[in-house]
């Protein structure tokens, strides 16, 4: 066998390893993964950053009756997810945006909606900043205690560089133990201004009982890791 076959040959065996975490699959399809952990037919979900119902869809597919809380500030993608939610049963979409205390904010909107911020395009970002626009923001906790919801079983995020002060904003929550799992966007790269690193999100997490499940989808920037999602668990809800 040539040198090149034996390399070959090696690296098809190294990717094996890496494509296939375990036999139950964890680590391919983050839905999944929430779904093998969840004891619940009809999950109580918050879908941060909704944009324009995308993740509407996915997690109706995979819980056709999950009831989904939505949250997206932009009028214009509000307009497009309020759409969206009416084709399915027990999703409230709500035009607000979440963070780690109770104001109004000025949000950058991008040509592509769906890279909408409150912070500041970095030199990674991409799009361009369209407009301003002042939204309310309110915090996880205050949701919660208003609208009388005593649990969230996922909380997925993504705020575009914004995802830890809405995580922030669910302390009491936390404390209580009353989040199951935790599925939001982590950036790496400069695509937004004072994005906090990685390592200050993981130990607020450790902190408040959150275990790494696994990351997903791995983007590049530079031919260095650019953003990722990561699904956590509560030890609370380990089974």
């Amino acid at each position: 066998m040539s040198l090149k076959s034996k390399f070959n040959k090696y690296a098809r065996k190294i990717a094996k390893v890496i494509t296939y975490f375990d036999d139950e699959g964890n680590g391919k399809d983050p839905l999944l993964d929430i779904k093998r952990r969840l004891n619940q037919k009809e999950p109580i979900i918050f879908d941060v950053g909704a944009n324009t119902g995308q993740s509407v869809r996915n997690f109706k597919r995979v819980f056709p009756d999950g009831r989904i809380y939505s949250f997206e500030p932009s009028a214009n993608a509000y307009n497009e997810l309020e759409r969206v939610s009416r084709h399915y049963k027990d999703v409230w979409p709500h035009q607000i945006a979440l963070g780690s205390q109770e104001t109004r904010m000025k949000m950058f909107e991008n040509a592509c909606s769906d890279m909408n911020s409150f912070l500041e395009m970095g030199k990674h970002g991409s799009g361009s900043i369209i407009g301003e626009s002042i939204v309310q923001v309110t915090t996880i906790d205050q949701f919660c205690a208003q609208n009388n919801i005593p649990k969230i079983n996922v909380l997925k995020i993504d705020a575009q560089g914004y995802d830890f002060e809405v995580i922030k904003g669910a302390k009491a929550m936390m404390l209580a133990n009353e989040i199951e799992l935790l599925y939001f966007e982590i950036i790496f790269s400069e695509m937004y201004q004072g994005v906090p690193r990685f390592s200050e999100v993981y130990d607020f997490l450790l902190d408040h009982g959150f275990l790494m499940v696994s990351l997903y989808d791995f983007h590049y920037q530079q031919n260095l890791a650019g953003w990722t999602d990561g699904l956590f668990i509560h030890q609370s809800a380990i089974r």
